[in-house]
């Protein structure tokens, strides 16, 4: 396994992990050996929060297309070993973007009726 790529990626995970608009919000990882491409990962993003508009609970879940890593194996794909966490990070900001705008639109339907559990939102 390509070390250099591995912790180019992990360190594009924490990263994002980090990165929080709403304190609660739930960001998740998972991962599976690819069952095409030997050594590399299937690597699946979700990210989730909920809050209260009126005495309705809104939760808010969405989930990132599969990312496939392409520079793990022993047979790599790039010679550049940060290729994937720059594809990786790409993605992710695009997919954060999404689940912002999503979360926004949410927000201003129940402006006026708000509620969180959340003692930093406000």
């Amino acid at each position: 396994m390509n070390q250099e790529s591995l912790k180019a990626i992990q360190d594009t995970i924490a990263e994002w992990k980090s990165k929080r608009n709403l304190t609660y919000e739930n960001k998740d990882v998972g991962a599976r050996k690819s069952p095409i491409t030997s050594g590399e990962y299937l690597l699946f993003f979700s990210n989730s929060v909920f809050f209260f508009c009126g005495n309705e609970k809104v939760t808010i879940r969405e989930e990132m297309g599969v990312f496939q890593t392409m520079t793990l194996g022993n047979n790599s794909y790039s010679e550049n070993s940060e290729a994937d966490a720059h594809r990786l990070k790409e993605k992710l900001d695009n997919f954060d973007a999404d689940f912002d705008e999503i979360v926004k639109r949410k927000l201003d339907e129940c402006s006026e009726s708000l509620g969180s559990t959340d003692p930093i939102f406000f």
